[in-house]
């Protein structure tokens, strides 16, 4: 089963300010009509899209473990390794977006869903498992 949020949550909640020269690096590539309101995905970030309202585009984020589906104008729930933002260089570790228990590592711009051992939870403050004590989680 997968969740979806609908776009009027999704523009209600989210707000995501982005350099001047990565706004226009990613306005670039949107093509919005210029008197309908609609969305846009972001061909080369699936967790991305567009709102485009009156010809002009503003960039928007679906939250994390969702992408966006123009075809059904929505974010929708994915794996972790499907659509996950990570650096394209480096070894890097994130808390996993619906589990305490479960971290993604990302390698070389690649997502890997992990798990913790029984009886730990991923700790984002030292990036790595840790007793349940010391971990504030609010999933």
């Amino acid at each position: 089963m997968f969740a979806v949020l609908g776009i009027a949550t999704l523009t209600a909640t989210l707000v995501t300010v982005f350099p001047s020269n990565a706004l226009a690096a990613q306005i670039d590539v949107v093509q919005c009509h210029p008197t309908d309101t609609h969305f846009v995905d972001d061909p080369r970030e699936c967790h991305m899209y567009f709102t485009c309202y009156q010809g002009q585009p503003t960039p928007m984020m679906c939250p994390p473990g969702f992408k966006f589906v123009e075809a059904l104008q929505a974010c929708y729930q994915v794996p972790v390794d499907e659509c996950f933002p990570c650096p394209e260089t480096g070894i890097k570790y994130f808390p996993h977006p619906k589990s305490c228990q479960k971290y993604v590592m990302c390698f070389v711009g690649a997502a890997h869903e992990m798990t913790c051992a029984e009886g730990l939870l991923f700790n984002p403050a030292v990036g790595q498992c840790d007793l349940e004590a010391n971990v504030d989680c609010a999933i």
